[in-house]
C-alpha cells in the first residue's frame, strides 16, 4: 500500500513538472524597458471616485517604492522583483523605477464610444490647443509628451458604453489591451487600456471571485479587478512592449498566468477578520490588493514573489 502511495505521489509530481516545463518564455531580441519609466494616465469616464483613483495610483507607485512595508503579506515591490529578473540583450534588468507622469480626465459623452473617438482624445492630450477644444470635458494636469520610457494608459470606468460595431469588439470582449499607434506632433505612440467591469456578470469580473465570498480589498470590486489588469499591462509593456521581448509567441509574463485567476485559483489569500476583505498583496500606505500571479523564470511557474508561495489562508487584524 505504501509503495502504491509513493508511486502515485511520484507520478503526480512528474505530471506537475511536465505541465510547468511546457510553459516557458524566451527572449526574442526586442526592447526591454530598463531605465526609469513613467505612467501617463487618461481617466476616461465620469464615474471615477477619488478614493478609487488614489488606490490605483498607489498600486502603481508601490511597485518600486523604497518605503519599507512592515507586513506578513507579500508586497507589490516583491511582486515587481519577479519582473526584474527579465533582462535585455546586454543583461540589464527590467526597470526598478516606476513613477507617475501627466494625467488627464475625459468626462464628455461616454455612450456609444468608438476606437476612433478614443484615438482622437488620446491624440489631443499631447497638444495644449487640442485639449482646449474639448472645453471642460478634457482636463490635464500637464500635457502628455512623447518619450520612449513612458507607458500611456487609458482607464475606462464602468459607465463607458462601447459601440456595437465590429471594430470596437475588442473593447467589449476583453478586459485590457492595446491600441494601434497614433500620430502625435512628436511622433507615433502606443496606448494600452484597461476597463472597469460593469458588474458580476461581466467576463472581466473575476479577480475577486472563486471559492471565497470575502469582499474586495478597496471596497469596490470592479476597481480591484481593474487594478490587476493595469499592473499586468505595465508588466507586459516593460518586458514585451514590441512583441519581441519575453514571450512564448502568444503570451507574456502576465498573460501566461491569467488563466489561474479565471478559475478562482488565487494564492495565497489573506483575510481581515474585521472588515472581511480578501487580498494577496500589500502596497505602500497599507493599501491592499488582489493581484494576479506572473511567470517566474527561476521556478518555472506562476508566482507572487521570487520564492513562490504555498496556497493558504492567513487571517490578519492589521489593515487599512
Amino acid at each position: 500500500m505504501l509503495r502504491q502511495v509513493l508511486l502515485a505521489l511520484i507520478l503526480s509530481s512528474m505530471t506537475q513538472l511536465s505541465e510547468s516545463d511546457e510553459k516557458a518564455l524566451s527572449y526574442n531580441g526586442g526592447k526591454i524597458m530598463t531605465e526609469p519609466i513613467k505612467l501617463s494616465l487618461l481617466w476616461f469616464g465620469n464615474k471615477w471616485q477619488s478614493s478609487g483613483q488614489e488606490a490605483l495610483r498607489n498600486a502603481i507607485l508601490s511597485l518600486t517604492s523604497t518605503t519599507p512595508t512592515s507586513s506578513e503579506v507579500p508586497t507589490l515591490r516583491k511582486w515587481w522583483e519577479i519582473i526584474r529578473q527579465y533582462t535585455d540583450s546586454s543583461g540589464n534588468p527590467a526597470t526598478g523605477n516606476v513613477n507617475l507622469g501627466p494625467q488627464c480626465s475625459y468626462t464628455g459623452p461616454t455612450l456609444n464610444v468608438t476606437v476612433k473617438t478614443i484615438m482622437g482624445i488620446g491624440g489631443a492630450v499631447f497638444n495644449k490647443t487640442l485639449i482646449g477644444k474639448f472645453g471642460s470635458a478634457l482636463n490635464c494636469d500637464r500635457v502628455f509628451t512623447v518619450e520612449n520610457n513612458t507607458i500611456y494608459h487609458v482607464l475606462f470606468d464602468d459607465g463607458v458604453g462601447f459601440n456595437n460595431s465590429d471594430e470596437n469588439g475588442e473593447l467589449r470582449s476583453r478586459c485590457s489591451g492595446e491600441f494601434e499607434p497614433i500620430e502625435t506632433g512628436g511622433g507615433l505612440v502606443k496606448m494600452v487600456w484597461a476597463r472597469k467591469p460593469t458588474g458580476p456578470s461581466d467576463q472581466c469580473s473575476w479577480v475577486i471571485s472563486g471559492r471565497s465570498e470575502m469582499g474586495p480589498p478597496n471596497g469596490d470590486k470592479g476597481l480591484d479587478d481593474m487594478i490587476g489588469f493595469v499592473l499586468g499591462n505595465i508588466a507586459e509593456q516593460v518586458t514585451n512592449g514590441d512583441d519581441r521581448g519575453w514571450t512564448d509567441g502568444f503570451h507574456g509574463v502576465s498573460s501566461l498566468c491569467a488563466s489561474q485567476m479565471e478559475t478562482g485559483d488565487v494564492s495565497p489569500a489573506f483575510v481581515d477578520p474585521v472588515s472581511k476583505v480578501r487580498f494577496n498583496m500589500i502596497g505602500t500606505n497599507a493599501y491592499r490588493y488582489m493581484v494576479q500571479e506572473i511567470w517566474d523564470q527561476r521556478i518555472k511557474n506562476c508566482a507572487l514573489q521570487i520564492s513562490g508561495m504555498k496556497k493558504s489562508f492567513l487571517f490578519l487584524s492589521k489593515a487599512k
